[in-house]
C-alpha cells in the first residue's frame, strides 16, 4: 500500500486547494468584469434610446418659431404690443426676413436644418437649402394684409443634412 503524501501549510490546507483559488480567482474576475461592462453598455444604450428627440419633433419646434416669433413673421399689433402666434404678416413676409430671422453658417449650415417656406404662391428659402426634402411640416395659419385675415396654409419642407 502506498502512502498519499499530502503537504500541508500552516493553515492546514494543501497544496491543491491553493492552486486551485489561484486558478479559479482570475477567472472570476475576468467573468465578473465582462458582466459589469455589458450591464454597463446596456444601460448606456438604454438611456440613449430614452432621451433621444424625434427629428419630426426636432423640425417643428425650430420651424415653430417662423409663425411664434415677431422677428420672424408673427403678427404683432402695434398698439398693444401682442404677438399673434398663427398669425402672419404679410408685410413680413420677405426672404430679407427670413434671412435675419433663420441663418444657417454658410460652410457648414448643410448639416443644421434648412426649410423651405410654401405660403400659397410664395416661397422662401433658407440660404443652405437645396430641395432634399426630409419631412413636410403643414399648419394653418392666417395671413394678415391691411385689415383683412386670410386662412392659408403654411407648408414647411424641412432638409436636415446633405
Amino acid at each position: 500500500m502506498t502512502a498519499k503524501i499530502v503537504c500541508w501549510n500552516k493553515k492546514g490546507e494543501s497544496v491543491f486547494d491553493t492552486a486551485r483559488k489561484t486558478i479559479s480567482w482570475p477567472i472570476f474576475g475576468v467573468i465578473i468584469t465582462m458582466a459589469v461592462l455589458a450591464f454597463v453598455l446596456i444601460i448606456s444604450s438604454y438611456t440613449q434610446k430614452v432621451v433621444e428627440i424625434p427629428l419630426e419633433l426636432q423640425a417643428e419646434i425650430i420651424a415653430s418659431r417662423f409663425i411664434g416669433a415677431p422677428e420672424c413673421f408673427a403678427y404683432q399689433d402695434s398698439q398693444t404690443n401682442r404677438v399673434y402666434p398663427g398669425v402672419i404678416d404679410a408685410q413680413k413676409l420677405t426672404q430679407e426676413r427670413l434671412d435675419s430671422c433663420y441663418r444657417t453658417a454658410s460652410e457648414k449650415g448643410f448639416k443644421e436644418y434648412n426649410f423651405e417656406l410654401v405660403v400659397g404662391d410664395q416661397h422662401l428659402l433658407t440660404n443652405n437649402y437645396f430641395n432634399k426634402v426630409d419631412i413636410d411640416i403643414s399648419q394653418g395659419i392666417l395671413v394678415k394684409q391691411g385689415a383683412e385675415m386670410k386662412p392659408t396654409q403654411l407648408i414647411i419642407h424641412v432638409q436636415r443634412r446633405i
